[in-house]
């Protein structure tokens, strides 16, 4: 891909004023074979060629689009990972992506949470808490403004469809009631006997209940 790539106009020409088709389509590709040699050309676009900035930009909204794709969970709770590059892009992303990311981030996170309990209950917690979260991502997609929006819903859709396919199948859970009883540390067995000659305080809690006309308290 490489060797492609050095072929391509925009690498060695820099007064090339109309875009070029297929040039975000290339630097994808050339992200997918080698991912830090990838970055390193998509930010030589923006930075060396600034008539071509859009598709640099393009390039990386292309391969986060593409990483967003999943078709189960475990491939959702797998997002966070993939995406962690985004914290460091090498180019400023537009405002609807930047603004969606973290939302995919935390559903992500809970599904992997969902994913990694046993309890039916705390389950069924952590994939309510990324259904909400996807259920607002959708709400404020559907009303804000850009170039990669009508994408992003669709993603947004196809997650909380597979969200709803894990909720029918999750068994029906049930809360865990808190044991009231808690036991203190056992007595040992010693050889000297730990429950006699305490006469004198037998004496004085028999004194106390048989002559006091109120109730006694003792510490």
């Amino acid at each position: 891909m490489a060797r492609v790539w050095r072929w391509c106009p925009v690498a060695w020409n820099e007064v090339i004023w109309l875009p070029l088709p297929y040039v975000d389509k290339l630097l994808i590709l050339l992200v997918r074979h080698d991912l830090n040699e990838g970055f390193r050309q998509i930010a030589f676009v923006a930075a060396e060629r600034r008539l071509q900035r859009r598709a640099a930009v393009a390039a990386l909204a292309g391969v986060i689009l593409d990483d967003l794709q999943v078709q189960s969970a475990s491939e959702l709770a797998n997002v966070t990972d993939k995406l962690g590059w985004t914290t460091d892009a090498p180019v400023d992303l537009p405002p609807e992506l930047k603004a969606a990311l973290p939302r995919f981030d935390r559903a992500a996170q809970h599904v992997g949470q969902y994913l990694a309990l046993h309890n039916a209950f705390r389950k069924e917690e952590a994939l309510g808490r990324a259904e909400a979260e996807v259920y607002a991502l959708q709400r404020s997609l559907i009303a804000a403004r850009g170039r990669y929006v009508s994408r992003l819903l669709r993603v947004a859709n196809e997650w909380r469809r597979l969200l709803e396919v894990e909720r029918r199948n999750l068994p029906r859970a049930t809360r865990e009631i808190p044991n009231p009883f808690v036991f203190g540390n056992p007595v040992a067995e010693t050889p000297h006997p730990i429950f006699t000659g305490r006469q004198d305080i037998a004496k004085r809690i028999e004194a106390s209940l048989l002559g006091a006309s109120v109730p006694s308290t003792f510490d």
